[in-house]
C-alpha cells in the first residue's frame, strides 16, 4: 500500500496586516452568492490586524465572524481620496474582483 502526500499551508490565509482604526477591511460575507463587503475597522492589535469592524448601527463586531474565506482584502484611508471610504463602507459586490476593482477607480 502507497501514500500519495499532499502538502497544506502552514498558515491559513489572514487578514490582511497593517491596517489602522478607520480603514476598510473587504471579506466575502456570504459564501452562498458570494457576496463581498467592505467593513470599516475598528479595532486592531499590536500588529495591525483587524480585531473588529463597525456595523451601520455603530456596534462592533469581531473581524472574524464576517468574513466566511480566508480572503480578506485591507485598504489604507490615507492612501485615498478624501470622502471615498465613505461611499464605500458597507458597500457590497458579488465578488472580490468587483470589490477590488471599486477601490481602484474613482470612488
Amino acid at each position: 500500500m502507497s501514500a500519495e502526500v499532499i502538502r497544506f499551508p502552514s498558515r491559513p490565509s489572514g487578514p490582511p496586516k497593517r491596517l489602522q482604526a478607520d480603514d476598510l477591511l473587504v471579506t466575502c460575507f456570504n459564501a452562498t452568492v458570494g457576496l463581498w463587503c467592505a467593513w470599516p475597522v475598528a479595532a486592531v492589535d499590536d500588529d495591525g490586524v483587524p480585531m473588529g469592524v463597525r456595523l451601520r448601527n455603530g456596534k462592533v463586531l469581531a473581524a472574524d465572524r464576517v468574513s466566511c474565506r480566508p480572503e480578506a482584502f485591507g485598504f489604507r484611508r490615507a492612501e485615498h481620496a478624501e470622502g471615498c471610504f465613505e461611499r464605500l463602507a458597507w458597500r457590497t459586490w458579488p465578488t472580490a474582483d468587483d470589490a477590488l476593482a471599486a477601490f481602484g477607480g474613482p470612488c
